[in-house]
């Protein structure tokens, strides 16, 4: 028994030693060179509210993109024109957005109105067409439905590429009609991320002249080809078994060809440009391509591409894959086109130009090249996200400071701190000697966690840390629920070590469950859930995952060594409440009115806030965007104190590389005369009349949680509700589940209706606040229901209520010293935290005494109900 109590304590310490030793490079800017070699030197990376990042504008040219899909409209009527018998002359499209046609015979004009009609209602024929010659344009409605819808696909495509990156919690939204915000946190190669997003991804397949007489004239006369531009040929082989030799232009500059090119080019041909690296010279040369100007096939029917070795040499290439359609062009354009070649083209760059030597069925192809291993998992990742509608490029790129602002972090930091000091010392005045082993256990508990995040290169925000801050929550609550079965061992008068180890068993089943239904709904939000609810999910799925090895085996593991050295013979608790004997269960017809009144509330917040209604914050609702230089230094917390005394409520104020200058985004106020723009500077000029300075510019900004994120976090909470009905009521009853989520939505939506009477704003941290709160209100739920569940067991003719309020009254104790930790912890952060993390603190705090109530009240009381005095519950064997 000694020798495995040992080895049960020594395992620990290995563990916090080795998490210590990882999780230091985090915190420790210097470390020994020998340190590199010993253990990871990954570091725990903080977000963009806490440490800033990379700032980057993207222009997005949307005339250019209206103007491709008219091109993509004109070949498509031609060849539905081509199909129908009815032959075009010429067709072409001009730099004003016209499709120009000209049918060779006018008696075919009744059936080009026909099809115009039926297979393209968004254009519209000009007046200024005379048969057989006509002149259409995209309708008005279609121009603007494009114009909208381009700039938000544009931000969900490059979402999901910098999702597939493994960034975390960016932040991207749309600015005015043209541009795309994205900020990216502290990440090791910025470059790459940003080529990655700025890539348009325009894949096409289109068929290569390999002997254009005009190349082949150039070549000839090689007194046209100025110095810096060489000749070259390729050998190759037609499916006849003719060789030939296929002529190109190649250069070190690229610009060069293209200038010298310029203009000598026939209108049926487009250039195509192959990237080669001499992998030994590092040097880079351009190879022409002479391509037909027309377009085969594009890219927009992909269904998957990703990197593969293969191959004679074991290359990496992109494998590629189509949907049902596009294997069915791409078979028909092999099969019509065997013996030539066929260029895969990316944003204008020739990847590579195969000769077709038979018929490709099946709906795969490979796109091979010169790639390194990055290159080619870069590729995929574009192709797989999805082209984007428009070609972007960088505005502006600056390095930002954390978006809550560095007086925010301070007065967050500090109310931190100020609520773990008093979680240690609660713990230590109320159960003294088993209180220092819970707050050991809690410090490995941090270190642990921190150390698994550090390990992954994980990001952490402040919906990470509130996950974290949940985490903790519960491991206070195991300690509680540990120490209180150890408390009522105690009073039947059983020796120490004896009471010690029926209180943890008798806990463990409500340890574990408690945890896995959090651990369920974790898990469900990660897989469904999108930035900030990623983020919260990872740190508190890490952290109740490390809650139970601390709170089950850690800290008795040391209340084993420590009987076994000293031999304790008295364990000393303190008890705030004794034994109750309250009749919760006879209220509940009082606190259903009560509930039901908030929940009516909180339903009608949610449709509010769904129409737009309710104050909204910038995060949902977009607003408007300054950028202000000053002359002179000045503080953050000076810029936020006269913005918030000019009614100009939550501004997000980052610091700008450039001294003194700062970036202001404020949320849209309808109710608001003037603009919100001229508001800030007015403010800023009358408070700081002796600190000049100058407006550099102006823009509206879009929602950082765009609809399909809103879409995703509602699917993801739904999801959750479902696995919590299905895990309870296979350990409970399904009476239980469906009590238990009845009463988790119940919390969500009181606090949610309390903000919307007191108009406050609904922020991305209100949300997580929401999260974190159901998550607490949950776990006290699930303590209740499994005391319930064991009285239910032993029961000696009591009915359904006596059992009922009986359990309820046993974890009185327990649930009034859980939420009372939990309460001053937040308490503090709402005290000592800043106006940015005021409403975060008040959507907590309201959150611990609704869930405590729901907890004791209702849902005991919805199962209590349900069942009747009648009703039969069957308990399910552990």
């Amino acid at each position: 028994m000694r020798k495995n109590i040992v080895w049960r304590f020594v395992l620990v310490g290995l563990l916090t030693v080795i998490s210590i030793f990882i999780v230091l490079p985090s915190f420790v800017n210097q470390l020994p060179q020998w340190w590199k070699g010993l253990l990871p030197s990954a570091k725990l990376n903080l977000g963009l509210d806490l440490k800033g990042g990379t700032y980057i504008v993207f222009g997005v040219d949307i005339d250019k993109a209206v103007k491709d899909d008219l091109t993509r409209k004109a070949n498509e009527l031609k060849d539905l024109l081509s199909g129908k018998n009815i032959v075009v002359q010429s067709i072409s499209v001009t730099t004003t957005g016209e499709i120009n046609l000209k049918l060779s015979n006018i008696n075919d004009t009744d059936k080009l109105l026909t099809v115009l009609k039926d297979d393209f209602p968004d254009l519209q024929k000009l007046d200024v067409s005379q048969p057989p010659s006509f002149a259409f344009a995209l309708t008005t409605a279609e121009t603007t439905y494009m114009k909208n819808n381009i700039l938000n696909q544009a931000v969900e495509n490059i979402r999901n590429r910098v999702d597939q990156f493994g960034v975390t919690e960016p932040i991207i939204q749309p600015q005015g009609n043209d541009q795309i915000i994205v900020e990216l946190p502290g990440i090791k190669d910025p470059t790459r991320a940003i080529e990655i997003i700025g890539k348009t991804a325009q894949l096409e397949f289109m068929l290569v002249d390999n002997n254009p007489a005009f190349l082949a004239q150039m070549i000839k006369d090689t007194k046209n080809l100025p110095d810096g531009i060489y000749s070259g040929s390729t050998p190759v082989t037609l499916s006849t078994g003719e060789t030939i030799n296929s002529p190109y232009l190649w250069a070190y500059n690229k610009n060069q060809l293209e200038q010298f090119l310029a203009g000598k080019v026939p209108s049926q041909y487009v250039v195509g440009y192959q990237v080669n690296r001499d992998k030994n010279t590092n040097l880079t040369t351009y190879q022409t391509y002479i391509l037909e100007k027309d377009v085969s096939m594009t890219g927009d029917m992909l269904t998957d591409a990703r990197m593969e070795i293969g191959g004679e040499y074991n290359q990496p290439y992109v494998g590629i894959r189509f949907n049902s359609r596009g294997a069915r062009l791409f078979d028909q354009l092999t099969a019509a086109h065997v013996g030539e070649r066929l260029a895969i083209v990316l944003d204008d760059i020739v990847y590579s130009a195969p000769v077709i030597r038979e018929r490709i069925s099946g709906g795969v192809a490979q796109i091979t090249g010169s790639f390194t291993e990055n290159e080619s998992k870069d590729l995929a990742i574009v192709l797989r996200a999805g082209a984007l509608p428009a070609p972007v490029k960088i505005l502006m790129k600056n390095v930002v400071g954390p978006t809550l602002g560095s007086d925010s972090i301070r007065e967050g930091m500090t109310a931190a701190v100020a609520g773990a000091v008093f979680v240690v010392v609660f713990m230590l005045l109320y159960y003294i000697i088993a209180g220092v082993i819970a707050d050991i256990g809690l410090i490995i508990n941090v270190i642990m966690l921190l150390a698994i995040l550090a390990l992954f290169g994980a990001t952490l925000t402040l919906p990470g840390i509130a996950g974290i801050i949940l985490s903790i929550g519960m491991a206070v609550d195991t300690n509680v629920l540990n120490f209180e079965r150890t408390r009522e061992e105690l009073k039947l008068g059983k020796p120490i070590r004896t009471a010690v180890d029926a209180g943890y068993d008798k806990a463990f089943y409500t340890i574990i469950d408690s945890h896995i239904t959090t651990l369920i709904t974790a898990i469900i939000l990660y897989i469904f859930g999108t930035g900030p609810i990623k983020g919260f999910a990872v740190t508190l799925s890490i952290g109740v995952t490390l809650n139970l090895f601390t709170g089950l085996f850690a800290t008795r593991t040391f209340f084993d060594y420590l009987n076994s050295k000293v031999r304790l013979t008295k364990l000393t608790f303190l008890e705030f409440i004794g034994k109750t004997n309250i009749n919760f269960m006879g209220a509940r017809r009082f606190t259903y009115v009560i509930s039901g009144i908030l929940v009516t509330l909180g339903i009608i917040a949610g449709i509010q806030i769904a129409r737009g209604k309710a104050n909204i914050g910038i995060d949902f609702g977009g607003g408007t965007a300054v950028q202000i230089k000053f002359q002179k230094p000045i503080g953050i917390s000076d810029i936020r104190k006269v913005l918030e005394k000019a009614d100009i409520p939550g501004p997000e104020i980052q610091e700008l590389p450039k001294l003194n200058e700062f970036l202001i985004s404020v949320k849209k106020i309808k109710q608001l005369r003037e603009d919100i723009a001229d508001k800030i500077i007015t403010a800023l000029k009358t408070s700081f009349p002796d600190n000049g300075f100058e407006v550099e510019n102006t823009n509206e900004i879009g929602p950082v949680v765009g609809k399909n994120l809103q879409k995703n976090a509602l699917w993801a909470v739904i999801f959750s509700l479902i696995a919590i009905i299905i895990y309870i009521a296979w350990r409970f009853e399904f009476k239980f589940g469906v009590a238990a989520t009845l009463a988790t939505a119940h919390d969500v939506l009181v606090v949610l209706g309390i903000f919307y009477l007191l108009d406050k704003e609904i922020t991305l941290l209100v949300v997580t606040a929401l999260l974190t709160l159901a998550g607490y209100s949950l776990t006290d739920t699930v303590v209740v229901f499994d005391r319930i569940r064991e009285r239910l067991k032993t029961r000696k003719g009591e009915t359904h209520i006596e059992i009922f309020n009986r359990s309820i009254n046993e974890v009185l104790s327990r649930t009034i010293i859980t939420s009372l930790t939990v309460f001053l912890v937040v308490l503090a952060m709402f005290l000592m935290g800043g106006s940015v993390l005021h409403d975060f603190s008040l959507a907590m705090l309201i959150g611990v005494i609704v869930g405590t109530y729901s907890s004791v009240f209702i849902a005991s009381a919805i199962v209590v109900d349900w069942i009747g005095e009648k009703g039969k519950l069957f308990q399910k064997k552990k």
